[in-house]
């Protein structure tokens, strides 16, 4: 790809978005006067039918054209065109040079110019990659634990007019407020105030995360503020951790054999009171509800790890996979020697297709598919 040297020597060209190909739209300084610029290069980074024009007002000003054929690159094409339009004698009245001010390329390269000139000041280093129009940038810092976050900015063309859209990652989308005179370094220092907030909520799941075996998400990012940990073959809980109060009580949910969701949601709430925020997160759900978390040295390969009782499984045992549409197995069989877990949608359509199966309202009621012990699903939505 040649655009590095391309954008380095010419500037004032910017790539317009489009659908294919490259297209090159801006100025060049050339025989001591500006050239307004268009590169249209369809079939890049092939080649073929590469064309240069320059859109002046009046077409006896339009130069010939150099053979750009032999050209390797569209960095020489580009620059073997300005050089035959160094050799051209000035034109005698030079108003028509400069494109129109309601022109999207002066409009494009403004922005253009504005983006480099904010990224020089803000400091490049924390520029971890751009696309080549600076249509998105994305900035990056390190927390006080050397944690890297970053931040990705999408630009529309009449920046800085408006704000940026910000996509970064963090558990509270970042707001700012933007008016005349506002830069990216004002989204940055807003952005590293952020990541300062939310240092013990990262460091709180950080914890989890490398003690207790996480079955979802599978890879955590740090916006997630939700783990679903293994405490059974028949049992996990979800916890939604506060960013801002990480050492307060989560949000818990049961999943799984609705006997044994059922006693643990009535132990959490009876002794939610001898919380203490100064014992960690796992501790404190351990000894809440007197249970030992498996750990994440226990987690196997295909959905099992070793557990106190044998095998935990935690894949559905109909579609013998664990992720389904984004759907997780939520439902298991109540019996204790069986365990198997079930996404909702799939026992439903297990269920439904069998004769012997009752329905009340929007409940079925049947048999587990691997033991016959009577279980139930509510019809999913949708």
């Amino acid at each position: 790809m040649d655009e590095p040297s391309l954008f380095s020597e010419f500037p004032f060209l910017v790539r317009l978005r489009s659908t294919g190909g490259m297209v090159l739209k801006g100025h060049l300084v050339a025989g001591g006067r500006w050239w307004p610029l268009v590169v249209s290069v369809p079939h890049y980074p092939d080649l073929r039918h590469l064309r240069i024009t320059t859109n002046t007002e009046s077409p006896a000003e339009q130069p010939e054209s150099p053979d750009l054929s032999r050209c390797s690159s569209v960095y020489e094409a580009v620059k073997l065109y300005r050089d035959s339009l160094s050799s051209r004698p000035p034109p005698p009245d030079d108003g028509a040079t400069i494109a129109d001010e309601d022109d999207s390329a002066v409009s494009a390269l403004r922005s253009h110019m504005t983006v480099r000139r904010q990224l020089r000041e803000l400091g490049t280093r924390h520029v971890t990659a751009s696309a080549s129009d600076l249509s998105w940038v994305t900035l990056s810092t390190l927390d006080r634990s050397a944690r890297r976050h970053a931040m990705t900015l999408n630009l529309a063309a009449d920046y800085p007019a408006s704000c940026p859209r910000i996509s970064a990652d963090l558990p509270v989308e970042l707001t700012v407020s933007w008016h005349k005179g506002s830069t990216l370094l004002d989204i940055y220092q807003r952005f590293e105030e952020a990541v300062d907030k939310y240092q013990d909520f990262w460091t709180a799941l950080d914890r989890l995360d490398a003690q207790l075996w996480v079955v979802d998400p599978e890879s955590p990012s740090r916006r997630d503020t939700r783990r679903r940990i293994v405490i059974s073959g028949q049992l996990s809980l979800e916890v939604t951790v506060d960013p801002l109060y990480p050492s307060s009580v989560p949000g818990c949910r049961f999943l799984g054999a609705e006997t044994a969701a059922a006693a643990l949601r009535d132990k959490l709430a009876r002794e939610i009171d001898s919380w203490d925020e100064y014992e960690g997160l796992v501790e404190n759900l351990e000894r809440l509800l007197s249970v030992e978390f498996v750990r994440r040295s226990a987690a196997g390969v295909g959905g099992e790890a070793a557990g106190d009782g044998g095998a935990i499984a935690v894949d559905c045992g109909i579609c013998y996979s664990y992720r389904l549409e984004g759907e997780t197995p939520e439902r298991c069989c109540d019996d204790a020697r069986c365990g198997q877990p079930f996404h909702t949608s799939c026992l439903y359509e297990w269920l439904r297709a069998l004769p012997s199966t009752r329905q009340t309202l929007r409940t079925v009621f049947g048999e587990c598919p691997y033991c016959s012990t009577p279980i139930s699903c509510e019809i999913p939505s949708g």
